[in-house]
């Protein structure tokens, strides 16, 4: 899963900027993502960025981690990175958030949001979109900041200075001794775990393509090998709106995960396009006179009228 789904392979043509950041020209466009072509003004942009992220990440601190992201490459989108957080390179692929937030048209900046990786470390990010002199987006800045080692400080701040207002201590009136104070759920003197979506910083595109792919299943919360149809249809509804289907082979992986056939993907993505038409599949059935005689015998092809 290299490229994006339903992309021409355009031939990438990499420069490279000081501190070993690179811009990319001439990429391949996804067809699905609503993002601007870039012309010499945008490009221009994209590579003054490029070469500024390291220093911009050096300057923020250890903690920090700055990449620029031009969308036109999706999935692999990555051009320049500054800071070691996520341990991602030059090359590497968008998270699941980005591809989800270009695939829904979503191009506002989100600022001072909080994510959590993989491992359980909380960021505190910022993603702003840059656009070209139409105002389509082209690229997307992202700052991440690791507030874990903070959050845990401002826990046992609160554990040190926590006080019981005297009036809500119940003391006797005749001067006995106050009643117990049961303490709350919140006041066992504990660090309280910080909570936040989890974001997925993958290496590579394959990794991002399979976290997605359970990640649905799981939402589900039926084993793949107890799932029915309407199980498998809220898996394929979560991936299509997360972006998933712009990458490629994505049917491919998503039919395989879930132990049916690529057509079976191709009609729950008709069924909840609502498009169950007489022409409705007619690519699908192209592909199916391709496959073996054993991958058309997919679990629950009977479920499947085309």
């Amino acid at each position: 899963m290299s490229a994006g789904h339903d992309s021409s392979e355009g031939e990438a043509r990499r420069s490279t900027g000081s501190e070993g950041a690179k811009t990319v020209a001439s990429p391949p466009h996804p067809a699905k993502a609503k993002v601007g072509h870039g012309g010499p003004a945008a490009r221009a942009a994209l590579a003054t960025l490029a070469e500024m992220v390291p220093d911009l990440a050096r300057s923020l601190g250890p903690d920090h981690e700055v990449v620029l992201h031009d969308l036109r490459l999706i999935p692999n989108s990555i051009v320049a990175i500054g800071g070691e957080l996520t341990g991602r390179k030059v090359g590497g692929p968008t998270t699941d958030l980005l591809l989800r937030l270009v695939h829904q048209g979503h191009h506002d900046n989100v600022l001072r949001y909080q994510t959590r990786a993989g491992d359980g470390r909380v960021f505190r990010a910022s993603t702003l979109f840059i656009r070209d002199p139409d105002g389509k987006p082209v690229g997307c800045l992202c700052i991440n900041t690791d507030i874990t080692n903070w959050l845990r400080a401002q826990a046992l701040l609160s554990s040190v200075t926590k006080v019981t207002p005297l009036d809500s201590q119940a003391v006797a009136d005749d001067g006995g001794e106050p009643a117990p104070v049961v303490p709350s759920d919140a006041d066992d003197g504990g660090v309280e775990e910080p909570r936040g979506d989890s974001e997925i910083f993958p290496p590579s595109v394959d990794e991002l393509a399979v976290s997605l792919v359970a990640r649905a299943i799981e939402s589900v919360g039926v084993p793949v090998e107890l799932m029915q149809k309407p199980h498998k249809l809220r898996v394929v509804r979560e991936l299509e709106d997360s972006g998933f289907f712009l990458l490629r082979d994505a049917v491919d992986l998503t039919a395989r995960m879930l132990s049916i056939s690529r057509y079976s993907v191709y009609g729950y993505l008709r069924e909840l396009k609502g498009d169950t038409g007489p022409g409705a599949g007619r690519t699908e059935r192209r592909g199916r006179r391709r496959l073996s005689l054993a991958d058309r015998r997919g679990p629950d092809d009977a479920e499947e009228v085309d």
